[in-house]
């Protein structure tokens, strides 16, 4: 049964079974918040046991919106829970409990209707918005997320986000992250390297909902996102994860708790698909999406 609003609810994160990202993070908080209701304050519960929580991860998450505190434990043993916990409060259970998944958020969209969502501070919200005040003039802001790992499965072709980008006048890119951007996108002036302006990734976070929409890999700024009524299109790799994706959503292009404006591309990108996927956020007008914002 879900608590009551206002209630308190202990997350557990457990780093010798579920690894310390950004997108584990966001997926076990999504979960707590369905769990413990839209108003419920969480209780971040990381159990080290000699895997290091980032300090960097720490501090992002301390700023979403709900998170009343985060302790960390060397040991499960050592913890100290809320009356309500997710996912539960016996670590043989927490053990078998994959956080990567959103087979269960979906689930439960099914059985109440409820959609999953996470919001950042007031603070990195209007640090977010002082951005795109300054910078985006009378172009439209469009937040991108660019994944450039070295061996990285799912990184961003450079070059055509590039030829993209170059022909878009009428918008404002953001990039947001910490990957490495190539020259030729640095000296492009419709886009705004946000890390010069905002080192915080929270501020980061915090852009994709205050922008006109999302675009990039599915990765782990990607879940916030995800976790929003935001317009998006995300591009994934088709051989990368292919079972784990088929898993998640069938041969469907979005989860079922997406809104149509909200959708998943497993195919590699171009400039014909980048152009009709800034047109699916470019045809969705603020008012609708507001209508939707609990």
């Amino acid at each position: 049964m879900a608590a009551e609003p206002s209630s308190t609810i202990s997350a557990v994160w457990h780093l010798g079974h579920d690894a310390p990202s950004l997108g584990n993070g966001a997926m076990l908080l999504a979960e707590a918040k369905m769990q413990g209701g839209a108003e419920s304050f969480i209780d971040l519960i990381v159990i080290e046991e000699g895997r290091a929580f980032p300090l960097v991860l720490e501090k992002t998450l301390q700023e979403v919106r709900g998170v009343a505190s985060i302790h960390k434990y060397a040991q499960f043993r050592q913890a100290r829970l809320q009356k309500q916990v997710w996912p539960s409060s016996d670590e043989s259970v927490i053990a078998c409990h994959n956080i990567d998944t959103t087979l269960r958020l979906q689930e439960r969209f099914l059985l109440t209707g409820a959609r999953p969502y996470l919001q950042m501070s007031q603070t990195a919200k209007a640090l977010a918005q002082n951005i795109i005040s300054r910078y985006a003039a009378d172009r439209a802001p469009i937040t991108v997320h660019l994944k450039n790992q070295m061996g990285g499965e799912s990184n961003a072709a450079m070059g055509v986000w590039a030829d993209f980008i170059k022909n878009r006048r009428d918008a404002a890119f953001f990039l947001i992250g910490h990957d490495d951007v190539p020259d030729i996108l640095k000296k492009m002036e419709n886009v705004i390297i946000v890390s010069q302006h905002a080192p915080e990734l929270a501020v980061h976070l915090a852009l994709i909902s205050a922008a006109r929409g999302f675009l990039g890999m599915q990765s782990g700024p990607a879940n916030f996102a995800i976790f929003s009524n935001t317009p998006y299109v995300l591009f994934k790799n088709p051989a990368h994860h292919k079972t784990e994706m088929n898993r998640e959503l069938g041969d469907r292009n979005n989860y079922n708790f997406s809104y149509p404006w909200q959708q998943i591309w497993r195919e590699h990108e171009t400039l014909a698909l980048l152009e009709s996927a800034i047109d699916i956020i470019l045809s969705t007008h603020a008012p609708l999406r507001h209508a939707h914002v609990r």
